[in-house]
């Protein structure tokens, strides 16, 4: 058995009369070592997804875990290098619990997890980049944009359009950032609207 400890941010995308909200949980708990991630990933789905099962059947596009190659190789090597590898999230659902920690020892790491983090918070895509917003996390103390290439995501500050987290390709850096300022004064409006106010409005990227 293999104990994991979770960060589960579970996006409520809001009705008639509540407004779009994320709300955040820790959990712990004990999985056989023949399990695998994905199987795992669905089981924390379907139990703490806030729909009610309405969005079961598309369960996989919902759920991710954030910065997977820096979370598991940035233990062994620098931060830039594992963020530049070229594995991406689909490359460790099929593997067992038990195997990737006898390999990363993630029993030992606290595993961020994103439940429905794309519906209504795409805002574009462009030579490959998703350009989105999360809701209400706790961490939206200054506007920012995420920006999700190859399985690697940044964030990049609205405001000085720097990137404050994560890394991928430069020259895709580069053209998310030129992106951004493009766009920046709609994109803060639309994350104050939308991630500061909960707000349920729609807004797309010029390209």
């Amino acid at each position: 058995m293999v104990s994991l400890t979770f960060k589960i941010f579970s996006i409520f995308y809001g009705n008639k009369t509540e407004k779009r909200k994320c709300t955040e949980i820790n959990i712990t708990k004990e999985y056989e070592d023949n399990k695998t991630l994905r199987e795992v990933l669905k089981e924390l789905y379907y139990e703490y997804e806030p729909h009610n099962g309405k969005y079961n059947d598309d369960w996989e596009e919902r759920c991710d875990i954030f910065n997977i190659n820096e979370l598991l190789w940035g233990q062994f090597f620098k931060m830039d290098f594992a963020a530049n590898m070229s594995y991406t999230f689909s490359d460790y659902k099929d593997m067992t619990i038990g195997d990737l920690n006898k390999q990363f020892t993630i029993s030992n790491i606290v595993i961020p997890v994103f439940l429905n983090k794309d519906k209504g918070a795409n805002v574009g895509k462009s030579e490959g980049i998703n350009f989105f917003f999360h809701p209400r996390e706790d961490n939206h103390n200054r506007p920012h944009i995420h920006c999700e290439y190859s399985g690697k995501t940044i964030f990049v500050d609205l405001t000085t359009l720097k990137v404050t987290h994560g890394s991928f390709k430069k020259s895709k850096i580069d053209y998310a950032i030129q992106k951004i300022k493009e766009n920046q004064e709609e994109l803060i409006d639309y994350w104050n609207r939308f991630v500061k106010n909960g707000e349920t409005i729609k807004f797309k990227m010029k390209f």
